[in-house]
């Protein structure tokens, strides 16, 4: 949908949240997948031929490998292994440092002071869209995709389970 957009005259970004898509392997599961080292730095490799080569390993990944570096992020946290929060939070941070950026180029428009930016996302994006849109005020328009859920209904009827492993 990101080339519709972009052809209708919108600067428009997509993200894979953290630990999924290419954004998926932790450097504890595999060094050479990970985009980010354990440093933090960026794992390009030897120029753009490395990185496109590492980044077409994920359509031959099983689904349960996809999500492992997820579910390790997910595990670290609830043990309080780590200060991340995996599931919404850092998206939300993400989103909000994408929005610094795009408001320090020429090709964004503003209007009243503020710029004109608009957030969509599709079920968890749905979610990240909902509380980026509640935390920055340059969030002029936000489509969130996704159905209404309580999470602590979830909790109090126990269904929360099955999707801790998703």
């Amino acid at each position: 949908h990101i080339n519709s957009y972009a052809q209708h005259g919108f600067l428009a970004v997509s993200m894979d949240n953290r630990y999924l898509g290419e954004r998926a392997m932790a450097p504890e599961l595999s060094s050479e997948l990970a985009l980010v080292a354990e440093d933090g730095s960026l794992n390009i490799g030897e120029g753009s031929a490395a990185l496109a080569q590492r980044l077409n390993v994920w359509s031959r990944l099983t689904r349960p490998a996809r999500l492992a570096s997820y579910q390790l992020a997910m595990r670290r946290s609830a043990m309080a292994e780590t200060q991340e929060h995996p599931f919404v939070y850092d998206s939300v941070w993400d989103v909000i440092r994408l929005l610094n950026y795009l408001t320090t180029r020429d090709d964004v428009l503003w209007q009243d002071g503020r710029p004109m930016v608009g957030l969509m996302g599709v079920s968890l994006g749905g979610m990240i869209t909902q509380l980026a849109a509640g935390c920055d005020v340059r969030i002029t328009a936000a489509v969130p995709l996704i159905s209404v859920q309580c999470f602590d209904l979830q909790r109090a009827w126990k269904t929360w389970s099955p999707r801790v492993k998703t």
